[in-house]
């Protein structure tokens, strides 16, 4: 017998044999392996699962394994093409080997051809009557799950249903609606639903629904498409009854739904009934342990009906062959085990019977035992209502345990009653948006069961539009709502969403009532005139709180708020409000959407001092405010002695897991005050009886709940006084707009009826105290506008008493002066002394020096090193070094006083500039000559540094002027140290941050700049060595000044450290400076300069020539500009500039410095000895001739041209040889007027 069979599984996939099979199933098979089919769609899930059911069977009917071979499971997987399809499954039914068939595809006609060719078929997932194949074993569940559908519209007179359907149960569908024709129940609507199908698909299905005449909806589907279906629901008026074909085990319990049916939202969904199957559950768990053993990663989804019904296939045929091999009849024979089967079926799981009654029929079940569940309210969860044994009335446990739409167990009808609909809008993603749609619920169903609010018949419906808390789709929302056909509008929550809301609905004369938007500017009916509210506006609020902080004898507090209009507005109220009462606002903080760092809204809290805080908070930002307020000793556990109070602060905040979910305790929260608009009376037989509705209904008693009940009835009394005038509601809105400002009613929160602006009149504000025993906020008291605070109980305070706290921290900090006589103070006070003494040392050394006429290379040094400069310089670092005075006091008894904060910062300041500003002049000179690209002389005199200086200081002059003369200069204020034990004599201003921000910046570009300059510089000879100096003073006090506003910046927070680290780089600074600048002078004045000098351009000696045309001459190839072949120059005939070292004389050795003894009698007479006449002697230059000239090599005046050609004059021996011996050198020689060049301008830069 030859044949072909296809399987169409990938290569890869292996099927893999078990190890040993001794099944009954197998006995009769001969020696000759069997094999078991899977044919469907693939499903790698169910193939695991035959393969756990063959071991597992195998294991349960343990026979000699050598009589019963193993069986190969087969996958044929259906794919591609019907005609494909149908090829593979022919191809696969003819294989001899072939015992059982496991069906999954909806397709009869597969499943025929199996039946066709003598194989046991088990339907798993086809729909298909058993009539076309009558040698199945039908375990499909779909049948039986909408027959227990329909019996359930039977039981409950249901005479008219919406039906939905996944396109997959299409067949299913049609056999339902059929049946339900039969029964006579009405099919009003249907569509096929898919989860895969967008948002707006499955919204415009729930809106034909609402506009239906049915309140019953069957939907044939899966979980997935279920859950999608009822989170599209926007009331919760219809009962739906859900029908899984293939779910298993109460499949809907997995649905995870985010509407009104969200399994967490308070009184959770109801009215909605479901199937399962009726196990044994002891072994549907040994099942599923077995299976989850066998491969973990296959069965990590759940387990779906089909997996269950292959499961009870394998076993009631293993069991039926080993039943029919211990009988001794033929088990090889498929039709001899089915009758058994049919006979006596022993699945594992489940309960099956078959009708055998009817031969047509053989095969289907005709007792399932399913299961009817209901999710409640009270439970939140699916519970087991009842039986069906599929021929019988459904058998419930107890009628009075069912939950239906309305929230109860009575039947409805399932006829929908002509209505008026009302609008809800608000968001819908916290436990309290939903909970205000249960509110909502409940009044429609109190209204529509009263059935005499509405005449005619009518009853009330809501339609609910999700705004997602934002104002621009809050408009969507309430265009949405519009186009349904409403009277009015409950909503929305927040001032800025209904503000927005009146924009667009105002023009339309649309009513709309909100339960929580309080801002008073929605008092201005210009703006916003169709806008109403049951509750009470912000101006009520603040004198609530206001007479509460006034009747504890409170006289300050603190306030922060968040910037939004309700914030804005009830803050302003507060504000207003308690000063009218005398109390003092003595610190307030503002923060928005967009705050992230916290510091700057807590800090002015915690500088205020205030212990009585009110906060207008929102919830999103409520968690770490809160937190970096515990963290800075203002709020929470060890903090007792502050008081906040929260203005309508939403309870979901303030609970136990909301708290401890913003890392918080609430005992943090014990004994804070919580203000929001009173629920209603309790003494009120309405309030009490909405408590115990809520309470039924496991709704909590949330913020503005009463207000949302109150606005739907306000909006249906409305509309009924409207119908009954004989006008149409939802299109005549001048008539309801009219009944609701003439309305007047008692509700849940007490007497409503509005103003002429619309605003409730009366009104009361509660006053609740936050218990952390309870973890909740418990009422103690209430404020009316005509009886003030009444108190019902007393309020516990966070130190856990009644004792009412003080307003303000009790412990006065101390004011006291660092001072000079501290620790830190005395070794400041003298290191400034001594760098004083060090300056003004270095004053009068200097000044005596440039007049020692007995030391005339000191006196060269000095003069050369610009002795006014030097002075500017001194002046600069002494002023700067006297600022630091005016950091101390002389006893705590003494403030600062406002002139000694001035002269702390001019003198630091303006020393600093002028130290700096000499520096930078000086560096500046070095600088321009020796860049200066052309030919000529350049002139650079004291007058013209003295004006670089100035021009330098005076901006900074003008800023000080400003700092100080603006909004009243500095003042003296006392600062808290870092441990808030002490308070320091500080000087601040209110332009601190802008002119310090100016002057710091300003003396940064100077420092940076003179950074460039030192840099530019930093190759220039030994002869100019002064400028490397200046440049390591510019980089010391560029790096003292970043460093100490850095770290200044860092500490400011206390002050003692902050004027340590200023007054410590002013010192730094200042005595580096000097030590820079003047010791490199000192040590040359007492020992002289190096033993080499280099050339400014060569490195080889910056020597002066004999020759008066060549006196200052450089060369432009880097060389000097005399002749070295000439005879050297006697000490008479050089320059005494300091550019001329020892070395450059005619004599090798160095001259021993003996200036100060008087000259030998040779020496002197020798000196006093005519000179023969010869050319002028060179004139003393300064560094700027020299540089001027010596750049002036190829293009000198043709005098100076002429004059380098004539021979010098012979000397005489006696004056050559003497000259080394000389003992005083000459004088400095006047400089010819030609010289346009200060004779006292520095050279050794």
């Amino acid at each position: 017998d030859t044949h072909i069979f296809l399987n169409p599984r990938p290569a890869k996939m292996k099927i893999l044999f078990f190890l040993a099979f001794t099944l009954a199933i197998t006995a009769g098979f001969g020696a000759e392996a069997r094999r078991i089919a899977i044919v469907g769609p693939r499903s790698d899930k169910l193939l695991v699962a035959v393969q756990a059911a063959v071991q597992d069977a195998y294991s349960a009917n343990a026979v000699n394994s050598t009589v019963f071979p193993i069986p190969e499971v087969v996958p044929v997987w259906l794919s591609g093409t019907a005609s494909n399809r149908l090829a593979t499954a022919v191809s696969a039914a003819s294989d001899p080997e072939l015992f059982l068939a496991l069906i999954t595809t909806d397709d009869a006609s597969i499943a025929s051809i199996f039946s066709n060719y003598g194989v046991i078929v088990a339907l798993l997932g086809s729909p298909a009557e058993p009539e076309s194949i009558p040698s199945s074993l039908n375990l499909n569940l779909g049948t039986s799950r909408h027959a227990a559908a329909l019996r359930l519209l039977q039981q409950f007179s249901w005479n008219s249903t919406a039906l939905l359907f996944t396109p997959i149960y299409k067949q299913l569908a049609t056999q339902f609606a059929s049946a339900a024709q039969q029964a006579n129940i009405a099919v009003t609507y249907n569509a096929s639903v898919d989860a895969s199908f967008q948002t707006s698909v499955f919204s415009t299905i729930i809106a034909s629904l609402e506009r239906g005449t049915t309140r019953v909806v069957v939907a044939i589907a899966d979980p997935s498409t279920c859950g999608k279906l009822l989170d599209s629901v926007r009331d919760t008026r219809f009962e739906f009854i859900l029908v899984d074909p293939v779910g298993s085990h109460d499949a809907f319990a997995q649905i995870s739904l985010s509407g009104i049916f969200r399994t967490t939202a308070p009184g959770a969904p109801r009215g909605l009934f479901a199937f399962s199957p009726k196990e044994d559950a002891t072994k549907y768990n040994l099942m599923v342990s077995s299976l989850t053993a066998f491969n973990s990663t296959a069965f990590s989804t759940g387990f779906t009906a089909d997996v269950v019904a292959a499961y009870d296939a394998v076993f009631m045929v293993s069991n039926a062959v080993t039943d029919v091999y211990n009988a001794g009849g033929n088990n090889s024979d498929p039709s001899v085990v089915r009758s058994q089967i049919f006979s006596a079926p022993k699945a594992f799981v489940g309960y099956y019977t078959f009708d055998s009654s009817v031969s047509s029929r053989t095969g289907d079940l005709s007792v399932m035992n399913l299961k009817v569940t209901n999710f409640t309210a009270s439970q939140s969860t699916w519970v087991r209502a009842g039986t069906w044994d599929g021929v019988n009335a459904i058998s419930f446990s107890n009628m009075s345990n069912l939950a239906f739409a309305a929230g109860d167990s009575i039947v409805p009808t399932s006829v929908q009653r002509p209505s008026v609909t009302v609008g809800l809008i608000w968001p819908n993603f916290r436990p309290s948006h939903r909970a205000w749609r249960l509110i909502a619920q409940l009044a429609v169903d109190d209204i529509n069961a009263n059935g005499t609010v509405l005449p005619n018949g009518l009853s009330l419906r809501t339609v609910f539009s999700d705004n997602l808390d934002t104002a621009s789709a809050t408009i969507l929302a309430g265009q949405d709502a519009i186009s349904r056909g409403i009277v009015g509008i409950v909503g929305p929550a927040r001032s800025s969403q209904a503000i927005s809301l009146q924009y667009y609905i105002g023009g339309l004369n649309v009513p709309a009532i909100s339960f929580g938007a309080t801002t008073d500017s929605l008092s201005d009916k210009v703006n916003y005139p169709t806008f109403f509210r049951t509750v009470v506006r912000d101006s009520l609020q603040s004198k609530a709180i206001a007479s509460l902080m006034k009747g504890r004898s409170w006289s300050s507090f603190c306030l922060v708020n968040f910037n939004d209009d309700y914030g804005s507005s009830v803050s302003a109220a507060i504000v207003a409000e308690s000063q009218a009462l005398g109390l003092e606002l003595s610190g307030r903080s503002i923060y928005s959407s967009s705050t992230v760092d916290f510091e700057p809204v807590v800090t002015p809290i915690v500088n205020a001092k205030c212990k009585i805080v009110v906060a207008v908070l929102d919830t999103a930002n409520f968690g770490p405010l809160m937190r970096l307020a515990k963290a800075k000793g203002i709020f929470g556990t060890g903090n007792n002695q502050f008081v906040w109070i929260f203005a309508e602060i939403f309870s979901s905040v303030m609970n136990r897991a909301a708290i401890e979910a913003n890392n918080l305790t609430v005992s943090d929260f014990h004994g804070t005050i919580i203000t929001q608009p009173a629920l209603g009376d309790p003494n009120s037989a309405l309030y009490q009886r909405f408590l115990n509705d809520t309470t039924r209904l496991a709704v909590p008693t949330l913020a503005f709940s009463t207000f949302v009940y109150d606005a739907v009835w306000a909006l249906t009394l409305s509309a009924a006084a409207a119908i009954r005038g004989g006008r149409d509601p939802s299109t005549d809105r001048l008539a309801m707009l009219g009944n609701l400002r003439n309305l007047s009613f008692t509700g849940a929160s007490g007497l409503v009826q509005f103003d002429k602006s619309q605003d409730r009149v009366g009104g009361s504000y509660g006053i609740y105290n936050f218990r952390y025993w309870s973890a909740s906020a418990e009422y103690v008291g209430s404020w009316t506008n005509t009886t003030g605070v009444v108190f019902t109980q007393p309020i516990i305070y966070a130190d856990n008493t009644t004792t009412v706290p003080v307003d303000r921290i009790s412990t006065v900090l101390p004011v006291v002066g660092i001072l000079y006589s501290s620790a830190g103070g005395g070794v400041i006070i003298a290191i400034a002394v001594l760098i004083l003494l060090c300056l003004l040392c270095t004053s009068i050394y200097l000044f005596y020096k440039s007049t020692d006429e007995n030391d005339s290379m000191a006196q060269d040094i000095v003069r050369k090193s610009s002795p006014f400069f030097m002075g500017i310089i001194l002046f600069g670092l002494a002023l700067a070094v006297v600022s630091v005075f005016f950091w101390f006091s002389p006893s705590n008894a003494v403030p600062l006083g406002a002139a000694r904060c001035h002269l702390r910062v001019w003198f630091g300041f303006l020393g600093a500039a002028i130290a700096y500003s000499a520096l930078l002049a000086k560096n500046w000179r070095v600088f321009y000559l020796f860049n200066e690209p052309s030919l000529r002389v350049i002139a650079i005199t004291n007058q013209t540094l003295i004006a670089v200086t100035a021009a330098v200081v005076s901006p900074l002059v003008i800023v000080l002027i400003l700092w100080s003369a603006l909004n009243g200069g500095f003042q003296e204020v006392a600062q808290p140290n870092a441990a808030n034990t002490l308070a320091y004599y500080t000087c601040v201003s209110q332009n601190d941050k802008i002119f310090a921000g100016i002057s710091f910046a300003y003396m940064g570009l100077l420092l940076v700049f003179g950074s460039i300059l030192s840099w530019k510089t930093r190759s220039l000879p030994d002869v100019f060595k002064e400028s490397q100096y200046i440049a390591l003073s510019t980089y010391n006090i560029l790096f003292v000044t970043a460093a100490g506003v850095l770290i200044g910046y860092i500490i400011s927070f206390d002050p003692t450290a902050y004027t340590f680290i200023i007054v410590g780089c002013i010192l730094v600074g200042a005595f580096a400076t000097w030590a820079l600048i003047f010791i490199n002078k000192f040590y040359i004045m007492k020992y002289g300069p190096p033993s080499s000098r280099t050339s400014p351009m060569t490195g080889t000696g910056m020597i002066m020539s004999s020759n008066p045309s060549q006196v200052g001459k450089r060369s432009l190839s880097g060389g000097s500009t005399h002749d070295s072949s000439k005879k050297p120059a006697s000490r008479q005939e050089s320059s005494d500039d300091d550019s001329s070292s020892p070395s450059s004389s005619s004599s090798e050795e160095k001259p021993k410095r003996k200036d100060t003894k008087k000259p030998s009698a040779k020496a002197a007479s020798s000196s006093k000895k005519p000179a023969p006449k010869k050319a002028p002697t060179p004139p003393e230059t300064s560094e700027e001739e020299s540089e001027a000239d010596s750049t002036d090599d190829e293009s000198s005046s043709s005098d100076s041209e002429s004059s380098e050609k004539k021979p010098a004059p012979k000397k005489p021996a006696a004056s050559s040889k003497s000259a080394p011996k000389s003992k005083e050198p000459e004088k400095p020689k006047k400089l010819p007027k030609k010289v346009s060049s200060s004779s006292s301008d520095d050279s050794s830069e």
